[in-house]
């Protein structure tokens, strides 16, 4: 089973998996070696393009991800909580830093992998760059602490609030998220079913991937089958998740 190929931008499945579960080429016919190719219906690219769409779906199904996302310019307001002794709030600050939500299972801060944090001043609406904060201590000597920092697994980006107000109001950040862990093989499956029942549905598979036209006849049948198998996937992964703490 060949693993994904990165440099054609998939990551749960291959066509080689696509490939498998249609039988193809088509062993009915001795030294038929036709698989997915620029001349194949549908083209390999083509295929490529349905491996992307459900890998986003699988995403947005399952609340999680396997490969490496990218979230460009994403604003959230930085208004300084009310330091109040009743709510959770003020315990937050005491800790040290206001919190900003982003997603969970962020990758290792990199500004020379596109990452970029961005701050708006109070009054003039100019952006200034603080991407580094994160790797640099805080100006009180002793402290050790960050001006920035993450927790990555839950996903939350922490900032020094005496750092943020009067001057800013603002956070534009870019950043990473997505699991590091290899990809399960139910993903794998799901995925690759997800793309097995569009090109079923597609008119293009009536002029044959391979040789035969025997599947035409079972397809609705391998459709349903096939969906039952993607919802009993989806509901063991969203009946299993994770309980993160506020600290």
């Amino acid at each position: 089973m060949a693993d994904p190929d990165p440099e054609l931008g998939i990551t749960y499945c291959t066509l080689e998996d696509i490939e498998d579960v249609l039988d193809l080429p088509d062993p009915s016919y001795p030294g038929e070696t036709l698989r997915f190719s620029d001349t194949s219906h549908p083209r390999a690219d083509y295929v490529i393009k349905l491996i992307k769409s459900s890998e986003e779906q699988i995403d947005r199904m399952l609340h999680t991800s396997w490969r490496e996302v990218r979230v460009k310019d994403r604003i959230k307001n930085l208004d300084r909580p009310e330091h109040d002794e009743l709510t959770w709030r003020s315990e937050m600050v005491a800790r040290g830093g206001i919190s900003v939500m982003l997603s969970k299972d962020l990758r290792p801060w990199d500004p020379t992998k596109g990452d970029k944090m961005e701050m708006r001043r109070r009054y003039t609406n100019a952006w200034v760059d603080i991407s580094e904060w994160p790797d640099m201590d805080e100006e009180e000597a002793g402290t050790g602490r960050k001006l920035a920092w993450f927790d990555e697994h839950a996903g939350i980006l922490y900032i020094r609030p005496r750092l943020i107000s009067p001057r800013f109001n603002s956070l534009r950040i870019t950043y990473r998220y997505g699991k590091t862990d290899p990809v399960p093989e139910a993903i794998r499956r799901m995925c690759t079913l997800m793309v097995c029942i569009q090109i079923l549905k597609s008119q293009a598979f009536y002029i044959k991937v391979g040789q035969g036209g025997d599947i035409a006849s079972i397809r609705q049948d391998l459709i349903r089958g096939w969906q039952e198998e993607i919802n009993d996937i989806r509901s063991s992964y969203q009946r299993t998740c994770s309980v993160v703490g506020l600290w």
